[in-house]
């Protein structure tokens, strides 16, 4: 068995032999996945392998020389708070036709509605609920 890190947040081993049922692994941890949960851990992105030698941190490192010699991390750290921030920024739908959540703003949905067509003050005299179920 080969050993792996953990590139997720953390991974929750299942143990028995744990007090609470599961170890923790933190991200950077190098640790030896049970081959029971291996394909799934490297399917969803949660480990990678480890060693100079293997084609992941190959990848890693040419890829961190073509962005001008940025490490691996910083680029998972970049992607990652680009992810959090389009995760919490609920003003505008990242596409214009891109369907808004229904918790969104009344006023992030008249832009909804403008980009399918709807003329704006008709848009704008629709209650929210009224303009949801308009477009829908």
């Amino acid at each position: 068995m080969s050993p792996y890190e953990v590139v997720a947040t953390f991974w929750e081993e299942p143990c028995a032999e744990a007090p609470t049922g599961y170890v923790r692994h933190l991200c950077g941890s190098v640790i030896d996945v049970p081959a029971e949960h291996l394909d799934r851990l490297l399917r969803i992105g949660a480990v990678a392998p480890t060693g100079a030698g293997s084609a992941a941190a190959e990848s890693d490192a040419d890829a961190a020389a073509a962005d001008g010699g940025a490490g691996p991390d910083s680029d998972a750290d970049d992607a990652a708070s680009e992810a959090d921030a389009a995760a919490t920024d609920d003003s505008q739908p990242a596409d214009s036709h891109e369907r808004p959540k229904q918790a969104a703003a009344k006023s992030v949905w008249v832009e909804y509605a403008v980009a399918r067509g709807m003329d704006r003050d008709q848009a704008d005299a629709l209650d929210k609920r009224e303009l949801i179920a308009e477009l829908s």
